[in-house]
């Protein structure tokens, strides 16, 4: 996806106050596994995903070999109440795959590491919550 400059400009303002209040801890994120975590409002769902990709490269000697390439998938998904039956469903609002944008990829990396680093702090602040007896 070719993204015209002004949108590049304007997803990476967002995401740079998405990085700033993923800091400060004003939105918590929550891990799905390892790789994926969400963000989930009331009317809303953001969803960060590492991908690993394992490509062939031929190297010196016409020798092939695997050269893994991290990458980001962030999408956003409205929450919509269908009706009759109240069920909520995810519409699916806005995707970008970090693979296509290299600048826009560093910010979803950088974004990765706050909210791993802020959910690794949040578990260490419960461990250290926990009582240890010394025998």
């Amino acid at each position: 996806m070719n993204m015209p400059e002004q949108e590049s400009q304007e997803l990476q303002s967002y995401l740079d106050g998405l990085i700033s209040a993923t800091r400060e801890g004003s939105v918590q994120w929550t891990s799905v596994n390892p790789t994926t975590f969400i963000w989930q409002t009331q009317n809303a769902r953001l969803t960060l995903q590492r991908v690993e990709k394992a490509t062939p490269i031929m190297v010196t000697g016409g020798r092939i070999t695997q050269q893994r390439k991290v990458s980001y998938v962030f999408q956003a998904h409205e929450l919509v109440k269908q009706q009759p039956s109240g069920a909520i469903a995810l519409q699916q609002r806005f995707s970008i795959e970090g693979s296509e944008n290299e600048q826009l990829n560093h910010k979803l990396a950088e974004l990765f590491d706050a909210i791993r680093s802020g959910i690794f702090r949040k578990g260490l602040d419960f461990l250290k919550q926990l009582p240890i007896k010394h025998g």
